[in-house]
């Protein structure tokens, strides 16, 4: 469940700062850069958060960790982050099949986009990453979450 609170900003006054308080998310990209963004977006907003760097350990954290959202790049070497999708839309429910699924990539050509939803991507946002809206993705898709 989300939450809007107030936290102090550097120079002491404060500012509006949203809460994923009890949501887990998963990040996989292979970028350790765009991993560690991520991660801070999410992990300031409350969020409990676990990064891989491959789809096949995306798909291991999955069982693992039991995200509420995944959040994957596309283009990564030997699986790209379809690839994961199509494998993770595969699996029960009960073992993650229908985690709601956020596509932020480089790829963002109408092709892509239309290719990552068929994939079973929930939304597809182009990186560099808007954080205005992933916020509202990930507020869409977790809003039902009970924290």
């Amino acid at each position: 469940m989300q939450k809007v609170d107030e936290v102090p900003s550097i120079r002491g006054r404060r500012r509006p700062t949203a809460k994923f308080a009890g949501i887990r998310v998963l990040v996989v990209d292979d970028e350790r850069d765009s991993r560690l963004v991520m991660e801070m977006f999410f992990r300031l907003r409350g969020a409990s958060v676990r990064t891989a760097p491959s789809a096949s350990e995306g798909r291991r954290m999955l069982e693992m960790f039991k995200p509420h959202l995944i959040v994957s790049d596309i283009a990564m070497p030997d699986e790209d982050g379809n690839q994961l999708l199509q494998s993770i839309r595969a699996l029960p429910v009960e073992r993650g099949g229908r985690t709601p699924a956020i596509a932020v990539t480089a790829f963002a050509y109408p092709e892509d986009r239309r290719r990552a939803l068929e994939s079973g991507f929930d939304v597809h946002l182009s990186k560099p990453a808007n954080f205005e809206e992933l916020f509202q993705a990930v507020h869409d898709l977790t809003a039902n979450v009970d924290s």
